[in-house]
């Protein structure tokens, strides 16, 4: 009886890792060994737990989405209330974990510009090069006018020109996608886009239209979980041994999105690769250090 709480793992392929076959062993060994001790931790204190835990495996090599899309839909997360995704991070020291606190997931929008020719301007704009200016100036943005913490990229997704011969282009349009961790960007993104476009579109005599299209918000850490996982892993081994990522890592676990759309969780990140460590001087203790973190979680904050 009681509230169902969900760990999942994520095992990237490669990801930090040197490209060798014995690298390759040590990864399969460690999801074995991680699996094993996990079940064992849960075994021992099965009559401690307030509700139940369900184990969630999942390689970083599978078709993401589409692999947490069919969990979802053979009730995966039935009854589940909270979720703790442990996943792999390089930049987590060896020994450590890094507990996150904020995104895990961007936000992003879509986007569309057309530029055609102004009457006064006649057939002498070559409206390929003002598009190649548009998108330049519009790359630059982030990086210009964005606060460098806060991970944001505008992306070109096509770029189509419409000729009614084979000596004029009569118009260029061209989509693409906005990334930010932060929501709150968007709003000055837009306009520094829209006066960006506007000021190469005048300069050069050209008419222009400009949308940005809504999309799908950040996925965020829920704030309550991650204090109290982190509150667990700071009296288990030390304040100096966890980390907050307050911000995107490197290489967010793949395809969480669905779960954490679906239930409140947060992110446990570990490291199994230490330099250049040997991989079978750190596998034990992650798995150590794993499952001491999952059996405080389970047992002292599902009550």
């Amino acid at each position: 009886e009681g509230p169902v709480r969900m760990l999942r793992v994520v095992f990237p392929e490669g990801v930090a890792l040197p490209p060798d076959e014995a690298v390759t062993r040590g990864l399969a060994a460690f999801e074995s060994l991680l699996g094993l001790a996990t079940a064992v931790v849960l075994s021992a204190i099965s009559d401690e737990m307030y509700g139940r835990a369900r184990i969630v495996f999942q390689r970083g090599g599978e078709p993401a989405q589409n692999a947490a899309i069919a969990l979802l839909q053979h009730g995966v997360l039935e009854q589940a209330t909270a979720l703790c995704a442990v996943g792999f991070e390089h930049t987590v020291p060896a020994g450590c974990v890094g507990v996150g606190v904020g995104p895990i997931a961007r936000a992003h929008k879509t986007f569309r510009v057309e530029l055609r020719a102004a009457e006064a301007a006649g057939g002498d704009v070559d409206l390929i090069q003002v598009g190649a200016h548009v998108i330049t100036a519009i790359k630059q943005i982030p990086s210009r006018k964005i606060d460098p913490l806060v991970s944001t990229t505008i992306s070109m997704t096509s770029i189509q020109g419409m000729a009614s011969s084979q000596e004029r282009v009569d118009a260029v349009t061209f989509t693409g996608s906005v990334h930010s961790a932060d929501e709150s960007v968007f709003d000055a993104l837009n306009g520094q886009m829209d006066r960006t476009i506007s000021g190469i579109a005048r300069s050069m005599g050209v008419a222009y239209e400009f949308e940005i299209r809504s999309g799908t918000p950040a996925v965020k850490c829920h704030a309550p979980l991650s204090h109290a996982i982190f509150r667990c892993a700071s009296e288990l081994l030390g304040g100096e041994k966890v980390f907050q990522f307050k911000h995107l890592p490197s290489a967010p676990p793949v395809g969480l999105r669905p779960y954490l759309e679906a239930v409140p969780g947060t992110l446990l990140l570990c490291n199994p690769q230490a330099g250049n460590a040997p991989f079978s001087t750190t596998t034990a203790p992650i798995v150590e250090l794993f499952c001491q973190v999952a059996g405080s979680f389970l047992s002292g904050f599902c009550k």
